[in-house]
Parts: structure tokens; C-alpha cells; sequence
């Protein structure tokens, strides 16, 4: 495995190397006996407690899956707070289109950018977590400082496998969502949920190789061939990890969709006007609360028990790990890092002028079209009752605000009654007064 390239990765970019990687990963699991169920839930809960006591004895590590759950917030609420910027119209003519819309164009490149903003930190404290063991087996300090001194030199190849694994993971979890005029057949279906699993089990050593000095080449060959020979630990550890996070999934949406009016009611929104933006909106408290679980008491015990059948794996074979010592230099990364949150910050402010560009789907660049270039008249009828609904309702909403602004105006107005009528029989101008 040192220098020889068994899998073609030679001469590949980063990202070519990661495709061709999962196209390795995905016949692992077709051509080994995979253990049952029972079984595997029994390998994971055995490599966890190994893991919960040395999580118990380090804690930055419980630091990290917070932190890791407070950047799935933040990445999802970017994402679902695009969707209430787009015209509810945009949707429903998407919902009734059978070709891609530009209401689906919007969305998906949404998408990725937030996946990819969500995922740098993600995969940064993934890391940690496993510099956090890999030290510790090599008998060094594992602070919270240290673990950062291993990664972020290493933080470009982690956050491009990052990206490229979650953006993976995106696409399965919305592929298993149930659909309107869903046309996939159940073999197809389990077919992609096959190689998405071996992509995931046979990714595990990626993240430990990287952050032990190894090339992202070396580390793609470390990854697939510890999978290969060590498959029987690492396929229990996976299959039971899917498992529990299969679980804990459906036991949260079940009790989510069951108390959909009470929720409703809380946020008060109203379910006769029920949109996409309130569905993902309410979808995303399951999501939220399975995260919770999952990722701040499970899967530190999943990446951290990676990482040592990582490390058993090389000391068996002799691959030297190269963890950086404590003089590494954090200054340009640290850089990158502060401009990147910088940027996720001022997104997350841009609310008010974003809104407004989308309240007029007009001046979206995608219905900016030259009249000459489009065929047929259907776009120009589209934009213009989209153009009308838009200007109804802002009418609508100026009408109500003065209407609101006049009675209030009203309600300030002093009662004449109370210091006109009343005030005494020697001011004869007023009214009783001639009858004196």
C-alpha cells in the first residue's frame, strides 16, 4: 500500500479520486458475508463501550459533537430559510411541471452550497474527534488545541470528502422521503441503498488517514483496503450504527406527524395554507431532535471506534502515522476558518433584501429571458400573474397597514366629551350652556 497505486487513483484530482473511490467502495459489501443484525447492533454496542469510557475520560470529545449538532442547526435553518423567500407559485408550478423548473434549479444549487458551508465544520470536528483518539493511543495530550493542531493543516482534503459525503448523504435521505408519482422500482431503490451503505463503511478509515499525515491517495488505498481486511469489525460497527440511526429516525418522525396540529398551533400556522416552507419547517424539529441523539451521544462512539480499528490496522502493518507535533502553525488556517464563519454569519443577515427580490419573482435572473429566445408565450403569461399575484397582494398589505395606521390614529385622538361638554357652567359657548 505504500506508493502502489491498486485502485487507479494515480494522477486523479482530489474529487476524481473520491468517485473513483466510491465506485471501489461500492462491490466490498456485495463480495463479503455480511453479519446479521442482531449481531452487528452486538459489535457496535461492544466497540462503544470502549469508546464511551475513553469519551467519559476526554471530554473535548462531547464538545465536538455539540458543536457538530450547533452546525447542523445553523446549516439547516440557512437552507429552509431560502425556501420562505420563494414565492409559494414557484412551487405549486413546480409540483405540476414533469420537467425541472426554475424553482428546482434555485433549490438544488441552494442545496449544495448549504451542505457545503455545513460540512466544513462537520468534517472538522469529525476529525478532532479522531486526532482526539489517535493521540491518546500514541501516549500524547488530546486538549481540544492539539486536536486542531492535527487537522487543520489537513483541513482542505477533509473538507472536500466532507462535502462529497454529505452531499451523499443529502441525496439518500430525500430519496427515501416518500413522493407523488414516484416511478423507482423497489429494486432499483435497494440497489442505490446498497452502495450508498458500502460507501459508508468502506469510507471509515478516510478521515483517521488523513489526519495521520497520510496523501489523500494513500488515504482513499488505507480506507478501502482496511475495509477489506478488517470488514467483519467495521461492517458490525456500520450496520449497527445504520440501525440505530434508522430507529431513532422513524420513532422521531412517527411522534412528530402524529402531533402535526399541535405543532402547527405552536408556530402558529395555519394547515388550510400549509406550504413547503412550513413542511420542511416542521420536518426539520424530527430531524433536529434524531440529530440530538445521534450526534452528541452516538456517533462520537461510531467515529471514535473507526479510528482505533484504523490505528490497530496500520500498527499490523507497519504504515507510519505522521501526526504533527505541537509547534504546527495554525495562523493561515485559523484565517480561513474565521473568514468562513464570517460568510455564514452575513448569510444568515441578508434576509430582509433577499426576500425582497424574491417577493417579485420577476427579477429572478432565470425569468429574465430574451422574448426572442423563448418559444411560445407560456413563460410571459407565467410572469405576468406572478407579476399580478405579487402586486395584489402588496396592495392588499399597503391597504391593511393604513386601515391598521388610521384607527390607531383614531384611538389616539383625545374624547371631546371628556373636556368639551363637561368643563363648567361659565364657559356659555358651550353646549348647556344657553339653558342657564
Amino acid at each position: 500500500m505504500n506508493g502502489i497505486d491498486e485502485y487507479g487513483f494515480e494522477g486523479k484530482s482530489t474529487l476524481g479520486m473520491l468517485k473513483e473511490f466510491k465506485s471501489s467502495a461500492a462491490s466490498i459489501m456485495d463480495t463479503n458475508e455480511k453479519p446479521g443484525y442482531f449481531t452487528s447492533i452486538g459489535g457496535f454496542f461492544s466497540e462503544s463501550f470502549k469508546s464511551l469510557f475513553y469519551v467519559l475520560k476526554e471530554k473535548e470529545n462531547i464538545t465536538f459533537a455539540i458543536l457538530q449538532w450547533i452546525a447542523i442547526i445553523a446549516g439547516y435553518y440557512l437552507w429552509v430559510m431560502a425556501i420562505g423567500w420563494i414565492p409559494e407559485e414557484l412551487f405549486e408550478a413546480a409540483s405540476e411541471s414533469d420537467s425541472a423548473t426554475p424553482a428546482d434549479l434555485i433549490l438544488l444549487i441552494w442545496s449544495f452550497i448549504c451542505v457545503g458551508l455545513t460540512t466544513m465544520p462537520i468534517g472538522l470536528l469529525t476529525a478532532c474527534m479522531a486526532a482526539s483518539q489517535l493521540l491518546n493511543l500514541e501516549g500524547r495530550e488530546s486538549t481540544i488545541l492539539d486536536c486542531l493542531k492535527c487537522v487543520m493543516p489537513r483541513l482542505r482534503p477533509i473538507w472536500i470528502f466532507s462535502w462529497f459525503d454529505g452531499w451523499l448523504t443529502v441525496k439518500r435521505i430525500l430519496s427515501r422521503l416518500p413522493k407523488k408519482n414516484d416511478r423507482e422500482s423497489l429494486a432499483e431503490k435497494l440497489i442505490k441503498e446498497a452502495a450508498y451503505q458500502g460507501w459508508k463503511f468502506a469510507s471509515l478509515g478516510f478521515i483517521p488517514a488523513i489526519v495521520s499525515g497520510r496523501t489523500v491517495m494513500q488515504a482513499c488505498q488505507d480506507s478501502l483496503s482496511l475495509a477489506m481486511h478488517r470488514f467483519i469489525p467495521l461492517a458490525k460497527l456500520r450496520i449497527g450504527y445504520s440501525i440505530i440511526c434508522w430507529i431513532t429516525g422513524i420513532a422521531c418522525y412517527v411522534l412528530t406527524f402524529t402531533n402535526m396540529d399541535k405543532l402547527c398551533a405552536f408556530f402558529g400556522i395555519d394547515r388550510a395554507a400549509f406550504g413547503v416552507h412550513s413542511f420542511y419547517l416542521l420536518a426539520g424539529i424530527p430531524l433536529l431532535i434524531a440529530l440530538l441523539i445521534l450526534v452528541v451521544f452516538v456517533r462520537p462512539l461510531y467515529i471514535i471506534s473507526a479510528a482505533r480499528i484504523y490505528a490497530n490496522y496500520t500498527d499490523t502493518n507497519d504504515i507510519r502515522r505522521n501526526l504533527p507535533d505541537s509547534t504546527s502553525s495554525l495562523n493561515a488556517d485559523w484565517f480561513i476558518l474565521m473568514l468562513l464563519i464570517a460568510l455564514i454569519g452575513s448569510l444568515i443577515y441578508i434576509k430582509e433584501p433577499a426576500q425582497k427580490i424574491f417577493n417579485d419573482p420577476a427579477n429572478i435572473i432565470m425569468y429574465k429571458r430574451n422574448p426572442s429566445k423563448v418559444k411560445g408565450s407560456t413563460y410571459k403569461r407565467k410572469i405576468k400573474e406572478l407579476r399580478n399575484i405579487s402586486k395584489g397582494k402588496n396592495e392588499q398589505q399597503a391597504e391593511k397597514q393604513n386601515t391598521e395606521k388610521n384607527t390607531e390614529n383614531a384611538e389616539k385622538q383625545p374624547k371631546r366629551d371628556s373636556w368639551y361638554y363637561h368643563t363648567g357652567s361659565e364657559n356659555s359657548w358651550q353646549e348647556g350652556a344657553g339653558g342657564q
